[in-house]
Order: C-alpha cells, then sequence, then structure tokens
C-alpha cells in the first residue's frame, strides 16, 4: 500500500485519471525510498535508489526521462480482457498489500490473459469464465479460490463508470453459473478441515528427518534436519522456524518464545527480508520432545562460541548464515521428499515415502495430531499452535466422527 509521500512531479493526464510521479520516505519496506510512476506502455511500475543514489536522484531521472508528454493520451485502447487487468492492476497498488498484489498479478499473468485475455469486455460471458475455471481445474482449492475472486475483481471494475462509460454493463454478470468455491464437504466437517490424507504419518515423517539428515550433509547445512524436526515435532509455521534465535529456546523448560516470523517480500527490487511479529500478532510457548532436545543443545552450544552467541539464528542456511530464503529452502524440500523414496524402497518396516500432495507446511498439521496422541487437550494445543480453540477445532476435528463413534457404541448391543 502507499507510504508517505516525499515529492510528486507535474500533474500528467491520460488513462483512467490523471497521475504524478510520486517519490516517498524510506520506511521498513523500502528503507532507502522508492518512486512510482507509469512507463509509456501505460503500467505502473517502481524503482528503488541504487548504491551510491538517493531518492532525489532516482525521482529526478525519471521526472525529466518522461519530459513533458502525457504518455497514455489520445492513445485508442482496445477495451479487452488484458486492457482490464490493466486498470484492476491501478487498483490493486492503490488498495491492496503487497503480497496480495504479487499473488494476484501471477494469477492474471499465468491463468487468465492467456485463456481470455483477447476476448472484448463487452463480450465477456460465462462461456469464457468457464474456460478459465477449467483451466485451473487441477489446482488445489485455494488457488482456485484466489482465481475466482480476481476475476471478481475484474468484473466489479467493469462495472466501475468512468469518463468513457462503464466497460460493461451493470446488469451483466459474466461469472453467472460459474463456482469457483471448494468442493462439497463431508457432514459435519468445516470448510478448513484438513483431511487425514493430506496429513503425514509416523513414517513419512521419520523418512523426511532422515532424509533431512542425508541432503545436510551433501550440502554442508548441518541444521536443516533440526528444522524439520522443529516443524514436525514443535508445530511452527515455516517463517516462525526460520525466524527462531537461540535465545528463543528455554532449555529447562523444554520450550521455545514463538514471537517472531522471517519475511521475505517477492516482486520488490532492493527489498530486503526481515523478521517481522508472527502471523497473529501473539507470542506464545511451545514444548520441544526429548527427541528434538539433543540436537537443541548442540546447536545452542554451537553457538555460545560464535560472536553473535544465542542472538544468533537457530537454524539457518549456515552458507550463508542468514535464514533459508524461501525459493532455495523449497528446492531443498523437493530433493529431501524425493530422498524419502529411497528411504522407503530400502526399509518400508521404518519409512514412507512423503507424498507430493503434502506441502512442507503440513508438518505442523503432523504435530497437531502427534501431540493429541500423546494425550495433549485440543484447548493446549490450540496455545501452542497459536490458534484459538475453535479454529484448531476446525482444522483437525469432524463432528461426524464423534457422533458415529457414540452411535456405534450404542448400537453394538441391540
Amino acid at each position: 500500500m502507499a507510504g508517505t509521500v516525499y515529492r510528486q512531479g507535474r500533474l500528467r493526464t491520460g488513462g483512467q485519471r490523471p497521475w504524478r510521479v510520486t517519490a516517498y520516505v524510506p520506511d521498513a519496506r523500502y528503507p532507502y525510498g522508492r518512486v512510482r510512476f507509469k512507463q509509456p506502455c501505460g503500467s505502473w511500475t517502481q524503482r528503488v535508489p541504487k548504491p551510491g543514489q538517493t531518492v532525489d536522484d532516482v525521482f529526478g531521472e525519471i521526472e525529466d526521462g518522461l519530459g513533458n508528454v502525457n504518455l497514455t493520451q489520445n492513445v485508442s485502447v482496445r477495451r479487452d480482457i488484458n486492457a482490464l487487468a490493466d486498470r484492476y492492476d491501478e487498483w490493486m497498488v492503490e488498495n491492496l498489500e503487497d503480497t496480495t498484489i504479487t499473488k494476484n498479478r501471477n494469477i492474471l499473468s499465468k491463468w487468465i490473459r492467456p485463456t481470455i485475455g483477447q476476448v472484448l469486455v463487452n463480450d465477456w460471458a460465462p462461456e469464457h469464465t468457464r474456460k478459465v475455471r477449467k483451466a485451473v481445474g487441477h489446482l488445489s482449492k485455494s488457488r482456485v479460490e484466489d482465481v475466482g475472486t480476481v476475476l471478481s475483481g475484474l468484473r466489479t471494475v467493469a462495472h466501475e463508470k468512468t469518463t468513457g462509460g462503464r466497460w460493461l454493463a451493470e446488469t451483466e454478470n459474466p461469472m453467472a453459473g460459474v463456482s469457483f468455491t471448494k468442493k462439497q464437504k463431508t457432514t459435519g466437517q468445516h470448510e478448513r478441515y484438513v483431511e487425514p490424507s493430506k496429513r503425514p504419518t509416523d513414517k513419512q515423517v521419520a523418512a523426511a528427518l532422515e532424509a533431512s539428515r542425508i541432503r545436510g550433509d551433501i550440502i554442508g547445512v548441518p541444521t536443516l534436519p533440526l528444522l524439520t524436526a522443529i516443524a514436525c515435532k514443535v508445530g511452527l509455521r515455516q517463517g516462525e522456524n526460520f525466524a527462531l534465535r537461540g535465545v528463543d529456546v528455554d532449555e529447562l523448560a523444554t520450550l521455545v518464545d514463538v514471537n517472531g516470523s522471517w519475511c521475505q517480500p517477492r516482486g520488490h527490487n532492493g527489498k530486503k527480508p526481515y523478521r517481522k511479529p508472527t502471523k497473529t500478532n501473539t507470542t506464545r510457548k511451545a514444548p520441544f520432545p526429548p527427541s528434538v532436545a539433543a540436537a537443541i543443545a548442540a546447536r545452542l552450544a554451537e553457538l555460545r562460541a560464535c560472536e553473535d552467541g544465542l542472538e544468533g539464528w537457530l537454524v539457518p542456511d549456515t552458507r550463508t548464515g542468514m535464514p533459508w530464503n524461501k525459493e532455495t529452502f523449497n528446492d531443498e524440500w523437493h530433493r529431501i521428499q524425493r530422498l524419502t523414496k529411497g528411504l522407503a524402497a530400502e526399509r518400508p518396516d521404518l519409512y514412507e515415502a512423503w507424498p507430493r500432495t503434502i506441502p512442507f507446511r503440513n508438518a505442523r498439521h503432523y504435530c497437531a495430531t502427534w501431540w493429541k496422541r500423546k494425550g495433549l487437550a485440543w484447548e493446549e494445543i490450540a496455545d501452542f499452535l497459536g490458534h484459538s480453540y475453535q479454529t484448531c477445532l476446525n482444522y483437525y476435528v469432524r463432528k461426524a466422527d464423534d457422533a458415529e463413534q457414540r452411535a456405534r457404541k450404542l448400537l453394538e448391543n441391540d
């Protein structure tokens, strides 16, 4: 979203509304400031200062480079879905968070523009929307819903009144009869319920831990198996796992203090990753078992011998000394998944291959049900995961299961 304006250039006309080259003061997301402007093609972009430059230098270059030409004036716009997507992009820049903008731009470029980009907005009909729905049918449920949200945003922008009139009559609904919602759920099951098939088994977790040790030895990152163990047995989110420091560990109480998350912005040149509050803006304690305690103790001993001491990162990519880059870790996780296949083939009595359909983040779901099997109450598990009690039940409990069990017990002696 827009930051604090530092200075602006002259007013330029053309496009949907007048605009100016705008420089913003430095902030947490852009520590050197940034300059936002329209390119000659009419789409918005921004630049950040290079080493040795100031935000004033960048602003002057852009303002002088654009000159006195109204870049988008008197240009005949073909009112197709591609042009509508450009208008929607302008709306997103003004109203949505950066991470949401990046996600929606990916959806537009990969699924909507290639499928119906050349369709005139005035001709946009449910049959075109069905083409998009069919194209994304193999994606995850949440991703399909995201595509539906973007199409709904395009429809809203098309209905807006502009100086040249609405691009699509308000009475027209090009999404009529096309559903992007999740599939029908079982009775007593919340829409957020995580199916057992999406949770790793004990043997799959054992395979992942061993494969992480093997992969860590290969690439020279001894903290990789500890990171995997914390995900599976302590239940941290991926960003929370990356952001752990030695000082966050209480060895005597066998607890970790979850008080931050590692954020890696995407699609923003010059923006560095940073540590931020957790997803829920809360802190919590989470226990770790003896099977993880030994590895944590060894890692803390290493940190005490380092210059930063316990302020250092607990499970970093030791090749860089910093928390993992998400893309780098995802690449390694895919290699770990492939290693579990070999382990399962060699020792089927101990291991099962980690399916590709279960992402790394679902290790957290394993931890929740593993705690339950150990005898913890859902209220306690919710606190350890950083959920509300009801959210925890929505994820892991299907009410019909309890009803079916009671019915079998009551009727077994009939």
